[in-house]
């Protein structure tokens, strides 16, 4: 027993003298303010000159991407559809396995113009002779983005609009090849229904088997690697959830709605929250819209509850402590301290077992030649 005790020690301080250096080295990643700097494309004076919300523009050409930066994220969009089209954690050296955000099919073959309005927000504009289409984003928050995307009818008759909502689209076509390919396994997306959350792990490598529909209320469709997570959110619920299959690499996860009817002369607005962050409790809580349900350790319940309560127990020594080392000693004493009733009965279990083991083995020799007696 004391042997043991003395190697899970010994372990335990090991574990201190490897994993604090790091875990300082991290804290040194942590966002320090809300410093916010948008970059432009040498050529945007240009773009600044709208061409035809319809007129093409080339795969290769520069002008196609326009970045921001704000809050420690690195968001590229796209000047076709006006989305955002990737999306890079500055604050943790980490981009996120993710293309097109709160798109609209309608809108993908009109060309948008970014308008800086503050720091903190950024328009993607459209202004054409059938409708005028201004994409909101507000980076403001250091937990979510607010997309609001608004509609304004210049046509004579009504217009039908988000029936088909291209919530988020998985992108691993840039995964790196010679990474760590265990953590692709944990790549998974999750879709939070009215009725439950559906999940499909190993979300890397696709095929025609990914194509998928739920017909049940979608509230928010996430995806998360090993540390981190993107969720969006629709203000409004759509009526069935679906994953398309786009190519081995892609695949988009959408919602489709009743959509909305705009007049003419009127206007509409469709809105979204996102997330783009750390998988941490604290913070995907904060964030709202219920998004601390994409975490989970395992797919079952009892084991998932068990290791959260050692989870939240380590991030609150951390709070006292300030030291992950200590905590994982703490921690690993509180979980030996807590299956010890356990170890003792095992223990005891066995020395029972082996003050039998020369009776038994007397029987045996006695009755070698008789098994059936023996027994």
């Amino acid at each position: 027993m004391e042997k043991r005790l003395f190697i899970a020690v010994a372990l335990s301080f090991l574990v201190l003298f490897l994993f604090q250096p790091k875990a300082v080295k991290d804290n040194k990643n942590q966002p320090v303010d809300n410093k916010t700097v948008a970059v432009v494309d040498k050529k945007q004076a240009e773009l600044q000159v709208s061409p035809s919300p319809h007129s093409p523009l080339s795969v290769e050409d520069p002008r196609d991407r326009v970045e921001v930066e704000a809050n420690g994220r690195k968001i590229v969009f796209s000047r076709r559809g006006g989305s955002i089209s990737s999306l890079r954690l500055d604050a943790y050296d980490h981009d996120l396995v993710v293309g097109e955000i709160a798109g609209l099919p309608e809108l993908d073959g009109r060309v948008f113009d970014l308008k800086t309005v503050s720091l903190t927000e950024y328009w993607m504009q459209s202004l054409g002779d059938d409708l005028e289409v201004v994409k909101k984003y507000d980076l403001s928050d250091s937990l979510n983005i607010r997309i609001a995307i608004e509609i304004s009818n210049k046509k004579s008759e009504p217009v039908l609009v988000g029936r088909t909502q291209n919530f988020l689209e998985i992108d691993a076509s840039s995964l790196d090849k010679n990474q760590n390919k265990s953590d692709w396994t944990l790549f998974e997306y999750a879709i939070k229904t009215e009725k439950k959350i559906f999940r499909k792990n190993n979300a890397h490598s696709f095929s025609d088997k990914w194509n998928k529909e739920w017909s049940s209320s979608t509230r928010w469709i996430g995806f998360r690697d090993r540390y981190f997570a993107v969720i969006v959110a629709p203000q409004k619920d759509s009526q069935k959830a679906f994953s398309k299959y786009i190519d081995e690499k892609r695949i988009v996860l959408g919602g489709e709605a009743d959509g909305i009817e705009i007049l003419p002369g009127q206007k509409a607005s469709l809105d979204f929250v996102i997330y783009a962050g750390p998988q941490d409790p604290k913070s995907l809580k904060a964030a709202g819209e219920g998004f601390e349900e994409i975490m989970v350790f395992s797919d079952w319940g009892w084991l998932d509850a068990i290791a959260k309560a050692i989870y939240w127990l380590l991030f609150f020594c951390h709070n006292i402590l300030q030291s992950w080392g200590l905590c994982i000693i703490f921690v690993s004493l509180f979980v030996y301290s807590c299956l010890y009733p356990l170890t003792m009965k095992s223990l005891v279990s066995m020395r029972k077992m082996q003050t039998l083991q020369p009776k038994i083995a007397e029987i045996k020799k006695a009755h070698e030649k008789d098994p059936q007696k023996m027994n």
